[in-house]
């Protein structure tokens, strides 16, 4: 029976994912009950994904599976410092659950606080150790003779490339200064000439940037398309 059933679950599969692909691709020509049913299909199955790796990886494995084995042995002992350890985010979490409630949420709002805070600071500091000091340090090392190539025909480009990188870093850095105060006849206050032609050179490597994302991107998504339709015609000539 179960090897019935293994056999049947790779046509079924096919077959789904078949229905599901033209569903999302119905939305070629225009917003449809189809599209909105594939798009409310993928958000309840990942929202389901998501809640049962919570219960079985964090709220089974890492709270409840500890417990029962504290009493199955019998050592009570090591029964309190994990209920310090956990206690904390049981208890948030459980105060996290007010916002479920109209009347309760406003009880909620300083946990709702406390994460964004934690996830700003997460970010902000993954930003500057993972982004800002990195790129200060490689445009800082970017002709420093210690990491010239050894060979002569590759330092001209070496060097170019580097003047290219840190010209490109100053100007996009002194396209976003903002830091002018207003003259004291209340007119707006004007920068440099020259600090001016640099914003305009770095407003150009940011528009060289933008572009290039917006390639890969695009990219990205038409080879997307190219795997569906690959994949509807492999499906099509599976079955016919």
């Amino acid at each position: 029976m179960l090897a019935q059933i293994s056999q049947l679950a790779d046509p079924i599969g096919a077959i789904i994912g078949f229905i599901l692909t033209i569903m999302v691709l119905s939305y070629i020509i225009g917003d449809n009950f189809l599209f909105r049913l594939a798009i409310h299909i993928f958000i309840g199955a990942a929202s389901g994904y998501a809640a049962i790796l919570i219960i079985y990886n964090v709220l089974w494995y890492q709270v409840l599976v500890p417990i029962l084995q504290i009493f199955a042995t019998g050592n009570l002992d090591g029964l309190l410092p994990y209920a310090v350890q956990v206690a904390p985010a049981v208890l948030l979490g459980l105060w996290m659950m007010t916002k479920l409630s109209p009347r309760l949420s406003r009880y909620g709002t300083p946990v709702l606080a406390f994460l964004t805070g934690v996830g700003a600071a997460t970010v902000i500091a993954g930003a500057v150790m993972g982004t800002i000091f990195p790129q200060v340090g490689a445009s800082a090392n970017l002709l420093n003779k210690n990491y010239a190539p050894a060979e002569m025909s590759s330092i001209v480009g070496w060097f170019i490339n580097g003047l290219v990188v840190i010209a490109g870093t100053v100007t996009t850095l002194i396209y976003f200064q903002f830091g002018l105060k207003r003259r004291e006849d209340g007119l707006p206050a004007q920068r440099p000439v020259v600090l001016e032609y640099l914003s305009t050179v770095g407003q150009g490597f940011i528009i060289i940037t933008l572009g290039v994302l917006f390639t890969g991107v695009y990219l990205a998504a038409l080879t997307a398309l190219i795997d569906r339709i690959g994949y509807l015609w492999n499906v099509i000539m599976r079955f016919f």
